[in-house]
């Protein structure tokens, strides 16, 4: 398996040399993202819709503490996309009727405006995201407008629509795990996930490193992790471990990542891939991303995916489990260029706001890198 790469110039088909200096990410009212419906009218009565406004926490936290709330599994709120962490945001959620509530106002979220809708969300059943976004500090005003200037005219064509970051997971590992699952090695997808550690405090990376050293023994090992909030998903998976010592796949099958796991592994070969056709400049539209009803692939594109397979020990049906249908997933055809819309900016002193729109699938981090180079080392969105 290769290594995550960092995107550089080289993966684009166009580059900026000098780009804006200043700092992204300085406070969570600097990235502002409103989810953009992409649903036909939906009027019926099924499913109570809400919309989800948080700061500072990611949708699966929210969800999670929604559901902890409402005592039901997390699995009945659905949504259309994760929205990021570190920023203000605003999407729509939908739970079944029974469980209707007024609104539901936390630290970090609230829940509100409950309508009645026939049915439920799906993830990508949103057109996309607009975005408001604040770079602070630049260096230099007259440069960082040259720079706009070029870069409205070169975004006026396609941009490759990579997998960003953090579709990987804070510690970057979310395709290994995903690829220990559809290989049927369960307990070493379950070591990866409960004791590797990367870009996490160092509370957390003793937590995951005293786990490792006292592998089985599982109520010592919950003892080390109850005391972290962001360990929940650790916590269910163990406290199974603890009724079944052994019973790896199941343990698994409750950790509400499981399947953006096995996603994750078809999104860093689908990045692996879009990286060549951008080198080649091959024109395709769109590249599979892997899953058991995906048997076919261009023919400029074939071979690459061939290669990866073989490398992996991996086939297209080992996506399908019957036993654990979690563990499954079917692929589908992801756009591989994008086009920014309605894309402008303000300057007010030395602080410029961006304003545009991405369609579902984008990541705006990814697209912010092309020309800004954010010297807000605290907070760099990887």
């Amino acid at each position: 398996m290769q290594t995550l790469f960092n995107f550089k110039d080289k993966d684009y088909p166009f580059s900026i040399k000098n780009k804006i200096q200043g700092k992204l990410y300085s406070k969570p009212e600097d990235f502002v993202v409103i989810e953009l419906d992409g649903s036909d009218d939906n009027t019926g009565s099924e499913y109570i819709e809400y919309t989800l406004d948080k700061k500072n926490i990611s949708t699966f936290d929210a969800v999670t503490d929604i559901a902890k709330r409402l005592n039901i599994d997390s699995k009945l709120i659905k949504y259309s996309g994760l929205k990021d962490t570190y920023a203000i945001t605003s999407q729509k959620i939908t739970l079944p009727k029974q469980h209707m509530i007024d609104c539901i106002k936390a630290k970090n979220y609230t829940i509100k405006d409950p309508k009645y809708v026939k049915s439920e969300r799906r993830i990508g059943g949103l057109w996309g995201n607009s975005f408001q976004i604040a770079v602070r500090d630049i260096k230099n005003i007259s440069e960082a407008k040259d720079v706009m200037v070029n870069f409205k005219r070169m975004i006026s064509t396609s941009i490759p629509n990579y997998y960003g970051h953090q579709r990987f997971g804070v510690r970057q590992n979310g395709h290994r795990i995903g690829l220990e699952l559809l290989k049927r090695n369960y307990e070493r997808a379950t070591k990866i996930f409960l004791t590797e550690t990367g870009n996490e405090n160092r509370s957390v990376t003793d937590a995951r490193l005293k786990i490792l050293k006292h592998w089985g023994d599982w109520r010592k090992c919950q003892k080390f992790i109850c005391k972290h909030d962001t360990m929940v998903n650790e916590l269910i998976v163990i406290r199974h471990l603890i009724e079944k010592p052994q019973d790896f796949a199941n343990a698994m099958r409750l950790n509400p990542l499981c399947s953006i796991f096995i996603q994750s592994y078809s999104s860093y070969v689908y990045n692996i891939v879009l990286k060549e056709v951008v080198k080649k400049d091959f024109k395709i539209k769109q590249i599979p991303l892997l899953g058991y009803k995906i048997k076919k692939f261009h023919p400029l594109i074939s071979d690459m995916y061939r290669k990866i397979l073989i490398e992996d020990k991996i086939t297209s049906d080992m996506y399908y489990n019957e036993k654990y249908p979690e563990f499954s997933y079917e692929g589908r055809e992801k756009d591989a260029f994008y086009i920014v819309e309605k894309p402008d900016y303000i300057i007010q002193k030395n602080t410029m706001i961006l304003k545009f729109s991405l369609p579902k699938g984008t990541y705006a981090n990814l697209f912010l890198e092309l020309f800004i180079s954010n010297t807000n080392h605290k907070k760099k969105l990887n």
